[in-house]
C-alpha cells in the first residue's frame, strides 16, 4: 500500500490538480476575456470542440494511474530515493535541472515521429484539430500518442537521472505548467504564440525554440 501511495496516488493527485486547476483558470479567461488577448486566428473559441476535448482528455487521464502502477517495479529496480534527506542536496538540484533538457529531447523525438506520414493521420492528427489551442487541449491526443509520447516526456527524465522521487514531483508539476501554458492560446506567453504557430503551419516549431533553431525548424510569425 505504501508503494501505491508513493508512486501512484500522490503523483496523480498532485499532477491532476495542477493540470485541471490551471486549465480551469485558462477556461475562465476563455469565457470572460476572449477574444481579447487570444492569438490571432483563435479569437473565437469552438465550444463544441472545447467540450469534446475536455471529455476526451479526462478519459485519457484515467490511463495514467495504471501506467504509474506498472512502473513501480521499474522505479524500485532503478533504486529511486523516496526519502527527504537527499532531496536537499546539490546532486538532486543538478539532476532536477537536467530533467527539462531530457524532457525536451524525448518530446522532440516523439513529436517529430508523430509528424511522419506513416504516423500523422492515425496518431498525431487529432491534436491538430485545434489550430489555435486552448489549455485543456495540451493532452488532447490519441491513446497511443498519450501513452508513447506524452507520458514518457514526464516519466523518462527522472528515470534516466535517477532523481529523488520528491524532486520528481516538482518536475512533474513544472512540466505540466509549461505544457498547459504553451497551449493556452494567449499572446501573453511567447511560448504559447510559438506553439500556436506550430499548430498553424505544422512544419515548424516542434519543440523548444533553441532546439528548433539548431535544427532549422523555427519560425516566428
Amino acid at each position: 500500500m505504501n508503494d501505491i501511495l508513493t508512486f501512484v496516488i500522490i503523483p496523480i493527485l498532485c499532477s491532476g490538480t495542477v493540470y485541471w486547476g490551471l486549465s480551469f483558470c485558462w477556461f475562465l479567461l476563455d469565457v470572460f476575456i476572449a477574444p481579447q488577448l487570444r492569438i490571432p486566428g483563435g479569437e473565437h473559441i469552438d465550444w463544441t470542440l472545447y467540450k469534446k476535448t475536455a471529455r476526451h482528455v479526462l478519459k485519457l487521464h484515467t490511463v495514467t494511474p495504471f501506467v504509474m502502477y506498472g512502473m513501480i517495479p521499474i522505479w524500485k529496480f532503478r533504486g529511486v530515493d523516496v526519502e527527504w534527506e537527499s532531496f536537499f542536496s546539490l546532486l538532486t538540484l543538478l539532476k532536477g535541472l537536467s530533467c527539462p533538457v531530457f524532457g525536451e529531447i524525448v518530446f522532440y523525438i516523439g513529436h517529430r515521429m508523430g509528424h511522419l506520414p506513416i504516423f500523422y493521420k492515425s496518431i498525431h492528427k487529432k491534436h491538430h484539430e485545434w489550430i489555435v489551442p486552448c489549455a485543456v487541449a495540451a493532452s488532447y491526443t490519441t491513446f497511443y500518442e498519450y501513452l508513447f509520447c506524452n507520458l514518457p516526456v514526464f516519466l523518462l527524465p527522472p528515470l534516466i537521472v535517477n532523481l529523488n522521487w520528491n524532486a520528481a514531483q516538482l518536475w512533474f508539476i513544472f512540466a505540466i505548467i509549461n505544457v498547459v501554458n504553451d497551449h493556452s492560446g494567449y499572446v501573453i506567453f511567447q511560448r504559447s504564440v510559438y506553439h500556436a504557430n506550430h499548430h498553424k503551419y505544422q512544419k515548424y516549431n516542434y519543440g523548444y525554440p533553441e532546439l528548433d533553431g539548431m535544427l532549422r525548424n523555427k519560425i516566428y510569425m
